[in-house]
């Protein structure tokens, strides 16, 4: 990796792109209006702000409505609301028609940014002239309530990731509850349905491009049982089936998309095929672990993780055998020695 250096404080009076701060929400009425406080106390002027809610079917719009029609301060605030729920793939895709700016932050609504998340980040990404594609920072984990827990996603140094892009697909460094996209990478993006959108982002930006970590801590993220990322209640294997399936789908399309998307960076054959293996590598092991998770193997597994009896003595032996088996599995699928199906 390449480092930034020193970030220099730009004169934002002579170099103030504008850039655009989305919150997305769904049925987060209990934590909406701390987020979009956090949002209206940005400390970066030229600064578009979009709230964009997915049907909620609480009073989560209500409540955005409300705080908007009140606001004085002096950022341009534009509203969105699906008529039906889109579900978050799709729902970001639609935003990245929406905005305005050159870059596009991304916020949860339920999350907490600090109010010098935006010039922060856009200081950074100047001091790159821009090159970066995609953007993301360490953040704080709070608890529902808004209590701090502790570090959450912590990047170690401020620099501009210029590995090779297999690289950073098999050592990802991002945060998705800090993202900042480029408004020339995102436009004409699609993220496929069942993919978790900034897995998606990162890998697509790591063929296209460098990405920008701040080491600075710039965002609350809020961990509660409702939260996207949130696995309570989940036995490892349903954690397993919901990781794997999101990589399957992130990966298939990827795929489909490769040759177009290193077109753009005119790479040379080894090194396409390279990456073209470690894809398909992913996807043949999302669809191992998704067939063992529905085996004898699996069920066994679930079984001891709901018999707290036998879950001390057995559970770890059989979640390492599981693992095990995963690699096995797909190493011979990759060798042509074995099939999906015939696992």
């Amino acid at each position: 990796m390449r480092r930034c250096g020193e970030l220099k404080h730009f004169d934002m009076q002579k170099n103030h792109p504008l850039v655009t701060f989305c919150v997305v929400s769904f049925n987060q009425e209990a934590y909406i209006e701390a987020t979009v406080r956090a949002v209206f106390a940005q400390t970066y002027d030229a600064l578009e702000i979009l709230f964009s809610d997915d049907a909620s079917t609480d009073r989560t719009y209500a409540i955005i409505q409300e705080m908007v029609a009140d606001y004085r301060g002096p950022h341009r605030i534009r509203l969105n609301r699906n008529p039906q729920n889109m579900g978050l793939a799709a729902h970001i895709t639609k935003i990245f028609t929406l905005f305005s700016g050159e870059l596009v932050f991304l916020g949860a609504g339920d999350d907490i940014s600090t109010p010098d998340r935006v010039a922060v980040t856009v200081d950074a990404w100047l001091n790159t002239n821009q090159h970066a594609v995609a953007i993301y920072a360490s953040s704080m984990e709070i608890d529902a309530e808004g209590r701090l827990i502790g570090p959450s996603t912590q990047l170690p140094e401020t620099v501009l990731d210029t590995r090779p892009p297999l690289l950073k697909m098999r050592d990802p460094l991002l945060n998705g509850s800090t993202d900042a996209y480029a408004a020339s990478f995102v436009r004409n993006v699609v993220i496929p349905q069942g993919s978790a959108e900034d897995e998606y982002l990162y890998m697509r930006a790591a063929l296209v491009g460098d990405c920008l970590l701040i080491q600075n801590g710039l965002n609350h993220y809020r961990f509660h049982p409702q939260s996207m990322s949130s696995n309570a209640g989940r036995t490892f294997i349903e954690r397993q089936v919901r990781r794997y399936t999101w990589k399957k789908q992130c990966m298939l399309d990827l795929h489909q998309k490769l040759d177009a998307l290193l077109d753009q960076r005119h790479f040379p054959h080894e090194k396409r095929s390279a990456i073209r293996r470690f894809i398909q590598g992913q996807i043949v092991k999302s669809e191992v672990v998704l067939k063992l998770a529905q085996s004898r193997r699996g069920r066994i597994l679930s079984w001891l993780e709901h018999h707290p009896i036998w879950k001390g003595v057995f559970f770890r032996p059989m979640r390492a055998c599981f693992r095990l088996c995963v690699h096995s599995e797909r190493a011979l699928c990759m060798l042509g020695i074995k099939r999906i199906g015939a696992m």
